[in-house]
Order: structure tokens, then C-alpha cells, then sequence
């Protein structure tokens, strides 16, 4: 069994390496606590809960990784233009929204 961030494979450009092993860390202990002695039934509820977490993060990983590995001269001057529009509070929200997806919080939009 893989655990920390090693077992969900996202990249150094997420930044989520440590979150994800925390979490997870926190969601086994949980499954473990529940099941009692049944070590097979743990394991495989925590896989069944924490799996889809990871993919989606491992797919904003996947889905944005252009915008952090420019891959030409006018995609970094976009890039740049992006970063000095996420200064502003509203454009800030909703780029961590396309970037992160439902694990960031915000305004009427309940955590996972």
C-alpha cells in the first residue's frame, strides 16, 4: 500500500503534495477506526471515498498544466496578463475555482 503523497501521483505544479498526504493520512485513520479489526474492509472504503478526490485533483493537474509550463512565447505573455488579473478579488475566485475545481470553498458553494 502507497501513502502520502507518493501514492496519488500529482504533480510539483499542483502544490497539493502534502495537503493530499495529510488528508489521506486522515481518511484511512478514519476508515481504520470504523472498521475495527476488518483491515480489508478499511482499506477498501478508504480507497472507495479518497479515490475520486485524488483523480480530480490529478485532472486539474492534467487540465492546467499549459498555464504553468507555457509552451511558447504568446502563451507566456497570456500567462502573465492572467497572473496580474488574479490580483483582483473577483478574478482571483474564479480562476482558483478553474485551476482547483470544487476543493476550493467559496460563496454558496459548499466544501466536498
Amino acid at each position: 500500500m502507497l501513502l502520502g503523497d507518493a501514492a496519488y501521483a500529482v504533480s510539483l505544479l499542483a502544490g497539493h503534495c502534502a495537503s493530499l498526504a495529510i488528508a489521506g493520512a486522515k481518511m484511512l485513520t478514519d476508515a481504520l477506526r470504523s472498521h475495527g479489526n476488518d483491515i480489508p474492509g478499511a482499506l477498501a472504503r478508504y480507497e472507495e471515498t479518497w479515490r475520486p478526490v485524488v483523480q480530480r485533483q490529478q485532472a486539474a493537474v492534467r487540465r492546467n498544466a499549459r498555464f504553468f509550463v507555457p509552451p511558447g512565447r504568446r502563451a507566456l505573455l497570456l500567462r502573465r496578463v492572467w497572473l496580474h488579473l488574479m490580483n483582483l478579488g473577483p478574478v482571483n475566485s474564479v480562476m482558483a475555482r478553474r485551476v482547483f475545481g470544487a476543493s476550493v470553498p467559496g460563496k454558496g458553494h459548499p466544501e466536498p
